[in-house]
Protein backbone atom coordinates (compact mmCIF):
# COMPACT_ATOMS: atom_id res chain seq x y z
CA UNK A 1 0.00 0.00 0.00
CA UNK A 2 1.15 3.37 -0.71
CA UNK A 3 0.52 4.71 2.90
CA UNK A 4 2.96 1.56 4.58
CA UNK A 5 5.51 2.64 1.97
CA UNK A 6 5.32 6.47 2.38
CA UNK A 7 5.69 5.48 6.34
CA UNK A 8 8.23 2.90 5.78
CA UNK A 9 10.68 4.92 3.32
CA UNK A 10 11.88 1.81 2.08
CA UNK A 11 14.51 2.92 -0.75
CA UNK A 12 13.84 7.25 -1.19
CA UNK A 13 16.57 9.55 -1.28
CA UNK A 14 16.26 12.40 0.89
CA UNK A 15 14.63 14.75 -1.11
CA UNK A 16 11.84 11.86 -1.43
CA UNK A 17 11.66 11.29 2.11
CA UNK A 18 10.73 14.74 2.58
CA UNK A 19 7.58 14.83 0.17
CA UNK A 20 7.07 11.95 2.02
CA UNK A 21 6.37 13.42 5.79
CA UNK A 22 5.29 16.32 3.95
CA UNK A 23 1.85 13.67 2.83
CA UNK A 24 1.83 12.10 5.92
CA UNK A 25 1.32 15.45 7.29
CA UNK A 26 -0.54 16.74 5.39
CA UNK A 27 -2.61 13.77 4.03
CA UNK A 28 -6.60 15.69 3.56
CA UNK A 29 -4.63 18.51 1.62
CA UNK A 30 -2.69 16.33 -0.48
CA UNK A 31 -5.74 14.32 -1.94
CA UNK A 32 -7.18 17.14 -3.27
CA UNK A 33 -4.07 19.90 -4.56
CA UNK A 34 -2.32 19.16 -7.72
CA UNK A 35 1.19 18.01 -8.58
CA UNK A 36 2.14 21.46 -9.43
CA UNK A 37 0.86 22.79 -5.65
CA UNK A 38 2.97 19.94 -4.20
CA UNK A 39 5.55 20.69 -5.71
CA UNK A 40 5.68 23.88 -4.61
CA UNK A 41 4.57 22.64 -1.27
CA UNK A 42 7.74 21.02 -0.71
CA UNK A 43 10.08 23.38 -2.29
CA UNK A 44 10.63 20.53 -5.49
CA UNK A 45 9.97 20.45 -8.72
CA UNK A 46 6.96 18.27 -10.44
CA UNK A 47 9.59 16.42 -12.17
CA UNK A 48 10.79 15.48 -9.35
CA UNK A 49 7.16 14.66 -8.09
CA UNK A 50 6.52 12.17 -10.72
CA UNK A 51 9.96 10.13 -9.53
CA UNK A 52 8.55 9.87 -6.18
CA UNK A 53 5.36 8.76 -7.52
CA UNK A 54 7.14 6.26 -9.70
CA UNK A 55 9.14 5.03 -7.06
CA UNK A 56 5.94 4.43 -4.77
CA UNK A 57 4.77 1.85 -7.86
CA UNK A 58 1.98 4.64 -9.10
CA UNK A 59 2.36 5.78 -12.82
CA UNK A 60 1.27 9.11 -12.03
CA UNK A 61 0.26 11.39 -9.77
CA UNK A 62 -3.68 11.36 -10.31
CA UNK A 63 -2.99 7.67 -9.62
CA UNK A 64 -0.55 8.59 -6.63
CA UNK A 65 -3.96 10.36 -4.89
CA UNK A 66 -6.23 7.26 -5.96
CA UNK A 67 -3.90 4.89 -4.48
CA UNK A 68 -2.85 7.10 -1.48
CA UNK A 69 -6.76 8.04 -0.62
CA UNK A 70 -7.44 3.89 -0.65
CA UNK A 71 -4.52 3.06 1.36
CA UNK A 72 -5.61 5.51 4.00
CA UNK A 73 -8.89 4.35 4.42
CA UNK A 74 -7.57 1.05 5.00
CA UNK A 75 -5.09 2.14 7.25
CA UNK A 76 -7.90 4.00 9.21
CA UNK A 77 -9.88 0.82 9.05
CA UNK A 78 -6.98 -1.64 9.86
CA UNK A 79 -6.30 0.94 13.38
CA UNK A 80 -9.95 0.40 14.31
CA UNK A 81 -11.17 -0.96 17.97
CA UNK A 82 -9.00 -3.65 18.52
CA UNK A 83 -11.21 -7.15 18.59
CA UNK A 84 -10.39 -8.87 21.44
CA UNK A 85 -10.40 -12.90 21.53
CA UNK A 86 -9.65 -14.60 24.51
CA UNK A 87 -10.70 -17.81 26.84
CA UNK A 88 -13.48 -15.15 28.71
CA UNK A 89 -15.14 -14.74 25.44
CA UNK A 90 -18.42 -16.49 25.68
CA UNK A 91 -20.39 -17.99 22.34
CA UNK A 92 -22.33 -14.28 21.79
CA UNK A 93 -18.91 -12.19 21.93
CA UNK A 94 -17.87 -14.80 19.25
CA UNK A 95 -20.48 -14.67 16.86
CA UNK A 96 -20.14 -10.60 17.01
CA UNK A 97 -16.42 -10.71 17.01
CA UNK A 98 -15.94 -13.70 14.41
CA UNK A 99 -18.44 -11.84 12.35
CA UNK A 100 -17.04 -8.16 12.50
CA UNK A 101 -13.33 -9.35 12.00
CA UNK A 102 -14.23 -11.14 8.55
CA UNK A 103 -16.15 -8.21 7.44
CA UNK A 104 -13.55 -5.94 8.15
CA UNK A 105 -11.10 -8.06 6.30
CA UNK A 106 -13.29 -8.33 3.55
CA UNK A 107 -13.93 -4.29 3.20
CA UNK A 108 -10.21 -3.62 3.40
CA UNK A 109 -9.67 -6.07 0.67
CA UNK A 110 -12.44 -4.74 -1.29
CA UNK A 111 -10.60 -0.99 -1.32
CA UNK A 112 -7.42 -2.46 -2.20
CA UNK A 113 -8.55 -4.72 -4.98
CA UNK A 114 -9.08 -2.02 -7.96
CA UNK A 115 -10.85 -3.05 -11.60
CA UNK A 116 -7.23 -2.62 -13.16
CA UNK A 117 -5.57 -4.91 -10.47
CA UNK A 118 -8.09 -7.35 -11.19
CA UNK A 119 -8.03 -7.60 -14.52
CA UNK A 120 -4.11 -7.73 -15.13
CA UNK A 121 -3.71 -10.37 -12.65
CA UNK A 122 -6.61 -12.31 -14.88
CA UNK A 123 -3.99 -11.32 -18.06
CA UNK A 124 -1.34 -12.74 -16.26
CA UNK A 125 -3.02 -16.00 -15.73
CA UNK A 126 -4.74 -16.29 -19.30
CA UNK A 127 -1.76 -15.82 -20.80
CA UNK A 128 0.27 -18.54 -18.59
CA UNK A 129 0.87 -21.76 -20.57
CA UNK A 130 0.88 -23.46 -17.16
CA UNK A 131 0.07 -22.21 -13.91
CA UNK A 132 1.57 -23.36 -10.52
CA UNK A 133 0.61 -23.13 -7.12
CA UNK A 134 2.65 -22.75 -3.73
CA UNK A 135 1.89 -22.03 -0.38
CA UNK A 136 2.41 -23.45 2.93
CA UNK A 137 0.35 -24.23 6.08
CA UNK A 138 -2.95 -22.34 6.46
CA UNK A 139 -1.98 -20.59 2.95
CA UNK A 140 -1.83 -24.41 1.22
CA UNK A 141 -5.42 -24.95 2.00
CA UNK A 142 -6.00 -21.49 -0.04
CA UNK A 143 -3.89 -22.37 -2.52
CA UNK A 144 -5.55 -25.44 -2.93
CA UNK A 145 -9.08 -23.46 -3.05
CA UNK A 146 -7.72 -21.68 -5.58
CA UNK A 147 -6.86 -25.02 -8.08
CA UNK A 148 -10.42 -26.21 -7.31
CA UNK A 149 -12.78 -23.13 -8.13
CA UNK A 150 -9.69 -22.48 -11.44
CA UNK A 151 -10.91 -26.04 -12.49
CA UNK A 152 -14.45 -25.02 -12.97
CA UNK A 153 -12.80 -22.40 -16.05
CA UNK A 154 -11.41 -24.97 -17.47
CA UNK A 155 -7.79 -24.15 -15.79
CA UNK A 156 -5.20 -26.23 -13.91
CA UNK A 157 -3.27 -25.06 -11.34
CA UNK A 158 0.07 -27.51 -10.97
CA UNK A 159 0.27 -27.50 -6.91
CA UNK A 160 2.71 -30.24 -4.64
CA UNK A 161 1.46 -31.20 -1.48
CA UNK A 162 5.01 -31.61 0.51
CA UNK A 163 7.99 -28.91 0.44
CA UNK A 164 10.28 -30.67 -1.24
CA UNK A 165 7.97 -31.41 -3.78
CA UNK A 166 7.48 -28.15 -3.89
CA UNK A 167 10.82 -27.30 -4.96
CA UNK A 168 11.26 -29.45 -7.89
CA UNK A 169 7.64 -28.56 -8.84
CA UNK A 170 9.01 -24.77 -9.35
CA UNK A 171 11.93 -26.04 -11.62
CA UNK A 172 10.17 -27.19 -14.08
CA UNK A 173 8.48 -23.87 -14.53
CA UNK A 174 9.72 -21.80 -18.39
CA UNK A 175 9.14 -18.18 -19.13
CA UNK A 176 5.59 -19.13 -20.24
CA UNK A 177 4.32 -20.02 -17.03
CA UNK A 178 3.17 -18.18 -14.17
CA UNK A 179 2.86 -18.91 -10.62
CA UNK A 180 0.06 -17.61 -7.60
CA UNK A 181 1.96 -17.20 -4.73
CA UNK A 182 -0.28 -16.78 -1.35
CA UNK A 183 1.86 -15.94 2.00
CA UNK A 184 0.22 -13.69 4.20
CA UNK A 185 3.04 -12.39 5.95
CA UNK A 186 5.66 -12.85 2.46
CA UNK A 187 8.61 -14.18 4.61
CA UNK A 188 7.90 -17.65 5.03
CA UNK A 189 11.24 -19.43 4.13
CA UNK A 190 10.04 -22.23 1.80
CA UNK A 191 7.79 -19.97 -0.03
CA UNK A 192 10.81 -17.39 -0.55
CA UNK A 193 12.46 -20.23 -1.46
CA UNK A 194 9.94 -21.13 -4.33
CA UNK A 195 10.02 -17.83 -5.55
CA UNK A 196 13.37 -17.71 -6.31
CA UNK A 197 13.32 -20.99 -8.29
CA UNK A 198 10.25 -19.10 -9.92
CA UNK A 199 12.65 -15.74 -10.66
CA UNK A 200 15.76 -17.96 -11.36
CA UNK A 201 13.33 -20.10 -14.29
CA UNK A 202 11.58 -16.64 -15.40
CA UNK A 203 8.04 -17.33 -14.75
CA UNK A 204 5.69 -14.61 -13.77
CA UNK A 205 5.11 -14.40 -10.39
CA UNK A 206 1.80 -13.33 -8.81
CA UNK A 207 1.69 -12.99 -5.16
CA UNK A 208 -1.02 -12.81 -2.83
CA UNK A 209 0.46 -10.72 0.27
CA UNK A 210 -0.22 -8.21 3.28
CA UNK A 211 3.40 -6.75 2.53
CA UNK A 212 4.54 -5.62 -0.52
CA UNK A 213 8.40 -5.03 0.77
CA UNK A 214 8.60 -8.80 2.32
CA UNK A 215 11.10 -11.24 0.44
CA UNK A 216 7.99 -12.70 -1.51
CA UNK A 217 6.96 -9.19 -2.66
CA UNK A 218 10.27 -8.11 -4.10
CA UNK A 219 10.26 -11.09 -5.85
CA UNK A 220 7.14 -10.93 -7.29
CA UNK A 221 5.88 -9.47 -10.69
CA UNK A 222 2.49 -8.81 -9.65
CA UNK A 223 1.25 -8.36 -6.51
CA UNK A 224 -2.47 -9.09 -4.62
CA UNK A 225 -2.20 -6.36 -2.05
CA UNK A 226 -4.18 -7.63 1.17
CA UNK A 227 -4.74 -5.60 3.87
CA UNK A 228 -1.65 -5.80 6.18
CA UNK A 229 -3.09 -6.79 10.24
CA UNK A 230 -0.70 -5.34 12.86
CA UNK A 231 -2.39 -7.71 15.47
CA UNK A 232 -0.13 -10.51 16.86
CA UNK A 233 -2.82 -12.63 18.66
CA UNK A 234 -2.27 -15.69 16.35
CA UNK A 235 -6.51 -16.49 16.37
CA UNK A 236 -7.79 -12.77 15.01
CA UNK A 237 -4.52 -13.20 12.39
CA UNK A 238 -5.61 -16.31 11.05
CA UNK A 239 -9.33 -15.57 10.85
CA UNK A 240 -8.48 -12.11 8.89
CA UNK A 241 -6.09 -13.36 6.97
CA UNK A 242 -8.16 -16.18 5.99
CA UNK A 243 -11.42 -14.10 5.62
CA UNK A 244 -9.05 -11.35 3.13
CA UNK A 245 -7.47 -14.57 1.14
CA UNK A 246 -10.64 -16.27 0.23
CA UNK A 247 -12.26 -12.61 -0.90
CA UNK A 248 -9.54 -12.13 -3.13
CA UNK A 249 -9.89 -15.91 -4.77
CA UNK A 250 -13.34 -15.66 -4.81
CA UNK A 251 -13.18 -12.23 -6.85
CA UNK A 252 -10.40 -13.64 -9.24
CA UNK A 253 -12.40 -16.76 -9.97
CA UNK A 254 -16.24 -15.19 -10.33
CA UNK A 255 -14.37 -12.37 -12.71
CA UNK A 256 -12.98 -15.23 -14.92
CA UNK A 257 -16.31 -17.19 -14.89
CA UNK A 258 -18.16 -14.62 -15.97
CA UNK A 259 -16.22 -13.92 -19.10
CA UNK A 260 -17.55 -17.23 -20.32
CA UNK A 261 -20.35 -17.24 -18.28
CA UNK A 262 -23.13 -19.50 -20.20
CA UNK A 263 -19.83 -21.93 -21.25
CA UNK A 264 -18.88 -22.68 -18.15
CA UNK A 265 -22.01 -23.10 -16.28
CA UNK A 266 -22.75 -26.08 -18.80
CA UNK A 267 -19.37 -27.42 -18.66
CA UNK A 268 -20.18 -27.73 -14.85
CA UNK A 269 -23.49 -28.88 -15.75
CA UNK A 270 -22.24 -31.44 -18.25
CA UNK A 271 -19.26 -32.82 -15.84
CA UNK A 272 -22.04 -33.49 -12.93
CA UNK A 273 -24.56 -34.86 -15.11
CA UNK A 274 -22.05 -36.92 -17.01
CA UNK A 275 -19.98 -38.02 -13.70
CA UNK A 276 -21.35 -37.24 -10.72
CA UNK A 277 -25.03 -37.17 -10.59
CA UNK A 278 -25.60 -41.12 -11.14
Amino acid sequence: MVYSKLQKKEGLSPVQSHIADYVLEHTDRVLTISMHELAESTNTSTATITRFCKKLGVEGYKEFQISLLRSVNVHMMMTEEQIIINEKSNEVELVDSIGTLQKRAITATQMLLTKELVSETIAEINKAENLYGVGISDSFISVHDFQNKLLKVSKFVRIAFLQPEQTFLCAQATPKDAAIIISYSGKSAEVVNACQILKKRGAKIIAMTSDESSPVGRLATHIIPLPPLREEDELVRTVFSYAAISYAINLIFASMYRFEYSKNQDYIVKIKDEYLNK
